[in-house]
């Protein structure tokens, strides 16, 4: 009995499972989360961790393009499009170790993941691998050449008639493509060196890369860093956020427990004989909030300041006008 009968039959209700088989819900909630954070847990993935500007996202062969969005997870057969001015970065791991990002007009098809494999019909990529033993290789295919990466930093730009690639650290390999997809011949592109492949896989002379060149490849860095730093700020304001909500067990204790408080009451203080009227107060502010564990420590200490001021000018206010009655005092 397959893994899909045996869920169907046990969601659905149906008990007809074989008398030598019991499932217990416990298993069912493993086989059900593996599963769904199967990306995530055997490292397998592909995320998209920044975007700028117009960029869209196949998904599956048989869905519609959509609006890419940052902490996408996309799978094998997944298309991405970027229009003029925009790009996105995707990482091959969690760690944000192995990334691309797919420049302005280009159009990608992630064929594989592990090891990682992405197909360039048109337009331009640039690749960072800092640990090529996790995604098991990294190649960007184009109509004429395959490049591989066996350290660092390249990039790969498929024209119309030529595939250029460039490695500006470490050493890819380059594999000229004829008109069938057969292998031509193989060369090694050293750090500092480019290549251009035209049509049927013919490899032409080496070059070397320029000052633009490299002051490209260190804007695409630079962008990388960025986009991990907020990748990772991102996911610590994920995992501190709290929402706030009203607290009516002690209305006395704005901290009693984390996450939770309310305005403190100064009808429960000793010496005041007449209770002080919220009513025309508006606390919408102090609920349905959320912040992040510093913003919150913020919040409530200027709350607590404010009100231990309010506090004190009421006490003295009513204070004076105590003095301030007949017969109050000082008489004999």
């Amino acid at each position: 009995m397959t893994l899909r009968e045996i869920l169907g039959s046990y969601c659905l209700g149906k008990r007809n499972l074989p008398n030598n088989l019991k499932v217990r819900p416990s298993f069912l909630l493993i086989i059900i989360l593996t599963f769904v954070f199967a990306p995530s847990c055997f490292g397998q993935v592909a995320k998209i961790v920044n975007v700028t500007g117009n960029v869209k996202v196949l998904e599956k062969p048989d869905s519609n393009w959509q609006k890419a969005k940052p902490n996408m997870y996309l799978d094998r057969s997944a298309e991405i499009k970027t229009k003029k001015s925009s790009e996105c970065t995707v990482a091959f791991d969690e760690e944000l170790k192995n990334i691309l990002t797919v420049k302005e007009n280009s159009h990608i098809t992630i064929e594989d993941l592990k090891p990682a494999k992405v197909y360039l019909p048109r337009g331009r990529v640039f690749s960072l691998v800092e640990d090529l033993a996790k995604i098991e290789g990294f190649q960007v295919r184009t109509p004429t050449a395959v490049a591989g990466v066996r350290g660092t930093g390249d990039s790969v730009e498929a024209l119309i008639d030529s595939t250029i690639i460039k490695c500006f650290e470490g050493i890819i390999f380059a594999q000229g493509l004829d008109s069938g997809g057969k292998t031509t011949g193989e060369i090694n592109v050293f750090g500092g060196s480019g290549l251009d492949v035209g049509l049927g896989g013919d490899f032409k002379e080496t070059f070397n890369l320029t000052n633009d060149d490299y002051n490209e490849w260190g804007g695409f860095k630079e962008s990388l860093r960025e986009a991990k730093i907020d990748s990772e700020l991102e996911e610590k304001s994920s995992k501190s956020t709290t929402t706030l909500e009203p607290d009516n067990q002690n209305p006395l204790n704005p901290t009693q427990r984390p996450g939770s408080y309310r305005p403190f009451d100064h009808t429960q203080e000793p010496g005041f004989d007449t209770p002080l009227d919220h009513s025309n107060e508006d606390l919408g502010f102090f609920q349905d909030r959320s912040f992040d564990s510093e913003s919150q420590d913020r919040e409530l200490d200027g709350f607590r300041d404010a009100q231990r001021d309010s506090f004190r000018d009421e006490f003295f206010r009513r204070k004076r006008k105590k003095k301030e009655k007949p017969g109050s005092g000082g008489q004999d």
